[in-house]
């Protein structure tokens, strides 16, 4: 059924100040970055929505962050998602994951246990948990909306803090996030060169 499976938001309404340009649609695939992680998640989401800033383009595939929640990074679009599904899970991805594998993403669901919060992938040497590439329990959801109405307005900080279940990737270039021209020229030259993210 439709809704066993979590819904998939694509967080697309950053600034992308160091980019210069729309991160959510520059083409590393054949298409913009938020159809092509649209397509990643497509499987085994549902709906897969494009969480948006003011200055984007609406259509019936995106959300705004509710007045309420704005103003405060990737933990608006969740809790925006949230009020509208109160009892859905979510799969959250940024939209500058362009390396990131479809088996990378299902990887998030099939570690699904009832006894944890979210489960998430962990880089750098102290494996700080990736907010950004997380599958959140809608009852988690419930107390990051807790946290919020706190003054607790990062992601990061309240999964350290919970039953999360932190992933290692065998390939670290996989979790690059591509926030600037340079990285967006080493991609391109990585996918040219053969590196498909639909392949296991």
């Amino acid at each position: 059924m439709e809704q066993d499976k979590p819904i998939g938001i694509i967080l697309c309404g950053g600034e992308s100040s160091r980019m210069g340009i729309d991160k959510s649609q520059i083409n590393y695939h054949g298409v913009s970055q938020r159809e092509h992680l649209r397509k990643l998640l497509g499987p085994f989401c549902s709906p897969v929505l494009y969480s948006i800033g003011k200055q984007q383009e609406e259509d019936e595939s995106t959300f705004s962050d509710l007045p309420e929640f704005m103003g405060h990074g990737p933990i608006s679009g969740l809790l925006s998602i949230h009020h509208y599904f109160p009892n859905r899970d979510v799969l959250l991805i940024g939209c500058d994951y362009p390396l990131i594998k479809q088996m990378d993403l299902h990887q998030l669901i099939d570690n699904q246990k009832e006894e944890l919060d979210a489960i998430c992938y962990a880089s750098g040497i102290t494996k700080r948990p990736e907010p950004l590439l997380t599958y959140y329990s809608a009852s988690f959801c419930d107390h990051i909306h807790t946290e919020f109405t706190r003054g607790e307005y990062s992601l990061k900080r309240i999964l350290d803090k919970a039953k999360t279940l932190k992933l290692e990737i065998d390939d670290p270039l996989r979790l690059i996030s591509a926030d600037s021209p340079e990285h967006a020229r080493r991609v391109r030259q990585i996918i040219q060169a053969g590196f498909d993210t639909f392949e296991a």
